[in-house]
């Protein structure tokens, strides 16, 4: 065991111990992001901004997702507050609701059903 006394062994051995951490947590959050859970269905959402065919784009932030729509009046504003928006501001050609961390998880699925 004269080898486990050698610091470069030692510290050899740590690097490799770090990077199988990282890799085995990289390949976890990847198979996470795949199985999105929403705190509500999709499709209540969508039916909520007026549908699909009322997005003409969609972007995200950390916290928040933007919709720029069609008709601002198909928003059923009360529905959206009902499926956990934090917040919602209007602007002249759509809006901005706060969903926290899932806002980016929403973006993506909008984006794959356009």
């Amino acid at each position: 065991m004269d080898y486990l006394s050698n610091p470069l062994v030692i510290l050899a051995i740590t690097v490799v111990l770090v990077l199988l951490i990282i890799i085995i947590r990289s390949s976890t959050r990847k198979k996470n992001k795949d199985t999105v859970n929403l705190p509500f269905m999709l499709n209540d959402f969508l039916d909520a901004i007026g549908g699909l065919e009322n997005i003409n784009s969609v972007s995200s932030s950390l916290s928040k997702i933007t919709l720029k729509l069609k008709e601002n009046s198909k928003v059923n504003i009360g529905r959206v507050e009902e499926l956990g928006a934090s917040g919602i501001v209007e602007t002249k050609d759509g809006f901005s609701f706060i969903f926290g961390n899932i806002s980016r998880d929403l973006e993506e699925l909008i984006k794959s059903k356009l």
